[in-house]
Formats: structure tokens, C-alpha cells, sequence
């Protein structure tokens, strides 16, 4: 079962890698649609300007270091 993460109103998401945790598998460059995320120095990175937060990426991460994270909207 997919767990989807819905944004509260007024949030905003990003989703992001924890470089310290990223084993370079490259699995989650695999399932973004839009090729917003790089390898840097063998870390995935998002692309934010790119990402529209569908959260592909973040059930096929086998260490689990893709975050979501919200803050409120300005």
C-alpha cells in the first residue's frame, strides 16, 4: 500500500534527500516524471523549481532518505 502525503492548507511541501543517509542507489531518479533529481558527488539531489512534490521518489528509497517536509505559505 502507497502512503500518500496530502499537504495541510496553507503548507507548503518539499521534498528532499538526507545526503548523509543517500546511498546512491539511483532508484528515485528512476520514478520522477519530470527528471528533477541529480547525481551530485554520488547523492541524489531535488531539483526544487523542478519538483511538483508527487512523491514518487519517496517509497522507492531503500534507506529511506527522501524527507517531506512542510512550512507554512508566505
Amino acid at each position: 500500500m502507497d502512503v500518500v502525503f496530502l499537504p495541510l492548507k496553507g503548507m507548503h511541501i518539499m521534498i528532499f534527500v538526507n545526503k548523509a543517509e543517500c546511498v546512491g542507489c539511483e532508484e528515485c531518479l528512476h520514478v520522477c516524471p519530470r527528471q528533477s533529481i541529480v547525481m551530485e558527488h554520488e547523492k541524489a539531489v531535488i531539483i526544487p523549481r523542478m519538483c511538483d512534490e508527487c512523491e514518487r521518489c519517496i517509497p522507492v528509497c531503500p534507506v529511506k532518505a527522501i524527507k517531506i517536509a512542510s512550512a507554512p505559505l508566505k
